[in-house]
């Protein structure tokens, strides 16, 4: 995915990490990365940042055990009301991890 290349890579990484206090987040919204700084509508902007709070509250103390990598993710959808997670990581048992402590905590 074209977009995981733009997001993920050390140069942008930096923002990701200020957004979810060191684990890498991003937004892709109708095909264009975003930035809830840079959201104008607040409604939108807090919609946005509660989903990395929501997110970063229950994931950033995990690491992958074998690897020492944090999980990364990206949230993307066609519009702001249809939006998905996806978790990438350095190997399938983190996004495993990653995903049941998620789904779990969304229960």
């Amino acid at each position: 995915m074209v977009v995981l290349n733009s997001f993920f890579n050390a140069e942008n990484r930096k923002r990701g990490e200020t957004m979810g206090k060191g684990v890498a987040f991003a937004f892709e919204i109708g095909g264009r990365e975003i930035d809830p700084a840079q959201v104008e509508d607040q409604e939108e902007a807090a919609l946005l940042q509660d989903i990395v709070e929501s997110v970063v509250d229950k994931t950033e103390l995990l690491q992958c055990s074998e690897h020492g990598e944090p999980p990364r993710f990206l949230c993307s959808g066609e519009n702001i009301n249809e939006l998905s997670l996806e978790v990438f990581g350095c190997c399938e048992s983190l996004i495993r991890e990653v995903e049941e402590l998620l789904n779990e905590a969304a229960k």
